[in-house]
């Protein structure tokens, strides 16, 4: 996908790709809780630092950059979130008590009264043909 990308870019153009790196709590969350939840289960590919890097330059992009970056999903209270999340990822074999607790435990949950947020990460690549 990625030479053909570069195939197809004129020159000056980018190419963004994101997904989940490997060994961070996303993936922990997704193919841990999510595959253990969800009545398909959940077996994710993840990205090691660096391998978007070299495919990009083994496609022929010049100007390369990887990164990791943390955000956070925002809510107007726990409830919301779990409930969110319990429909996204499909949690039907969990309970909201259970889906709010691997939140918690393994991706990071902060509350105050100005609502609930959810830490989630990505690693991000660019590359300019």
């Amino acid at each position: 996908m990625i030479k053909e990308s570069y195939r197809v870019l004129r020159p000056g153009g980018r190419l963004g790709i994101a997904d989940v790196g490997t060994g961070s709590t996303v993936a922990e969350w997704l193919n841990g809780f999510v595959a253990r939840n969800n009545p398909l289960g959940h077996d994710g590919r993840f990205f090691d630092s660096g391998e978007f890097t070299s495919w990009f330059k083994d496609a022929g992009f010049t100007t390369v950059r990887e990164f990791e970056a943390e955000f956070v999903w925002r809510f107007r209270n726990i409830a919301q979130m779990v409930d969110y999340c319990r429909t996204m990822f499909w949690l039907k074999k969990a309970t909201r008590a259970e889906v709010r607790y691997g939140l918690e435990s393994i991706l990071g949950v902060e509350s105050d009264s100005k609502g609930a947020r959810l830490r989630w990460s990505l690693t991000y690549a660019f590359g300019e043909r």
